[in-house]
């Protein structure tokens, strides 16, 4: 099976990559080929691909963040860079997608909370284009009454609603915080 990881790092001491660590060796060992998407590899790994606009820590993903906060209730041009972005990334995984032939999607925790919004609004459009199984692993979640505080703009608060979380037939959600277990619920 061809299994593919979206994690915002790989290598580092990070909880998630070292989550993943563990994740990789089992599903190496069980003769899967696993192809990574990443935004920063701190380790040498077969089948990569790093994009590092998608990690949390990224200047472009700062920039975005801090203008969520203060974006008005209505911003064309705001609006406007977050699709613009997101369909430039999108392709990517688009791209991604279909050169490994991709069976499974495991994504860590980028459609659990607004870590990096761009990411997680081209995973969502991306997911609607190619209805391939995923797991979402969640280490954290984003709390929907949450939201007035994100923003008061109205097309960020419908990604965030729509991305936060996924939900559709194909998706798979894996929570070891039993809190998260029963807000996913």
């Amino acid at each position: 099976m061809n299994i593919g990881v979206v994690i915002s790092e790989v290598g580092t001491f990070s909880a998630i990559s070292i989550e993943f660590m563990k994740w990789h060796y089992v599903m190496t060992k069980l003769g899967h080929n696993v192809y990574i998407f990443t935004g920063k590899l701190n380790k040498k790994f077969n089948n990569v691909t790093v994009m590092p606009n998608i990690h949390p820590e990224h200047e472009s993903n700062i920039i975005l963040s801090n203008k969520l906060y203060t974006a008005k209730e209505k911003d064309q041009l705001f609006e406007n860079e977050v699709e613009s972005e997101s369909d430039s990334i999108e392709k990517v995984f688009t791209n991604w997608i279909e050169s490994h032939n991709l069976d499974v999607i495991i994504v860590e925790n980028y459609l659990s909370i607004p870590m990096n919004l761009l990411t997680a609004y081209a995973l969502c459009k991306c997911f609607q284009k190619n209805q391939c199984v995923k797991i979402i692993k969640h280490h954290d979640a984003f709390y929907r009454s949450t939201i007035d505080s994100f923003t008061k703009n109205k097309t960020i608060k419908k990604i965030l609603l729509a991305c936060f979380p996924v939900n559709d037939e194909n998706s798979f959600h894996i929570a070891t915080n039993r809190v998260i277990k029963l807000y996913l619920k």
